[in-house]
């Protein structure tokens, strides 16, 4: 069995595709492929990390006839891959984000003028995000509403994309999703700029980071491929 085979198998093993494989050691999907197909040969540096992922010799991935096979245990370690994988730091991301979300909700957001108190003067409601979700109807609260589910659905989508192969169409949901959830608490910040409270910018900015994130990680990733197959 070459060198390219082994790859080949023990990558099935560890169901990881080959942009999988890729990612973990950082070289383009075609380069992962030319090792396979015996085209091409990996780096010394890459064999180590090989090596270290599947949890084999070097010299068992070196030598054709090389007749050591790496024990069951090291074989299919579903976790050891799971938590080397780039994804799983996704989904990780994903759900501190949300998290942090969740608490910055308890901030109030807005002050709106109650009523008029004669000798007092105006009495202001000061709702936080969750307070104005238990009144759905008027634009601020459905905004907020929207916002929510748009988080939701960002969270969902980055947990998502550790357990399945197709990973492209949730990267480019989750980007929409963020993007969503961002305009809508823009949308907020149009109507109600003034009598927004500072946990209003504290979400709104927190909204703004995770959609520039999310953005430049792609665009970095992209950039990245495009010098590596050059």
């Amino acid at each position: 069995m070459t060198t390219g085979q082994k790859i080949a198998k023990f990558r099935k093993e560890h169901k990881l595709t080959q942009e999988e494989l890729a990612d973990l050691l950082q070289v383009t999907r075609q380069s992962v492929s030319k090792w396979e197909s015996d085209l091409s040969f990996p780096e010394t540096e890459k064999l180590i990390q090989l090596a270290k992922i599947f949890d084999c010799s070097l010299d068992y991935l070196l030598l054709t006839d090389f007749k050591e096979k790496p024990s069951d245990a090291k074989v299919g370690n579903p976790f050891l891959v799971f938590y080397q994988n780039k994804t799983f730091y996704t989904t990780i991301y994903s759900i501190i984000y949300f998290l942090v979300m969740l608490i910055l909700y308890f901030f109030k957001i807005v002050s709106l003028p109650v009523e008029t108190i004669p000798f007092v003067g105006e009495t202001y409601f000061n709702p936080n995000a969750y307070q104005l979700l238990t009144s759905i109807g008027s634009l601020g609260n459905n905004l907020v509403l929207f916002a929510l589910f748009s988080a939701i659905a960002t969270v969902v989508t980055g947990v998502l994309i550790s357990f399945t192969t197709n990973k492209k169409i949730l990267y480019i949901l989750r980007k929409i999703f963020a993007s969503a959830e961002l305009v809508f608490w823009l949308w907020f910040a149009v109507f109600f700029i003034s009598h927004s409270q500072i946990g209003f910018w504290f979400i709104f900015i927190a909204a703004l980071i995770n959609t520039i994130l999310l953005f430049g990680y792609q665009k970095n990733k992209y950039s990245y491929l495009t010098e590596n197959k050059s």
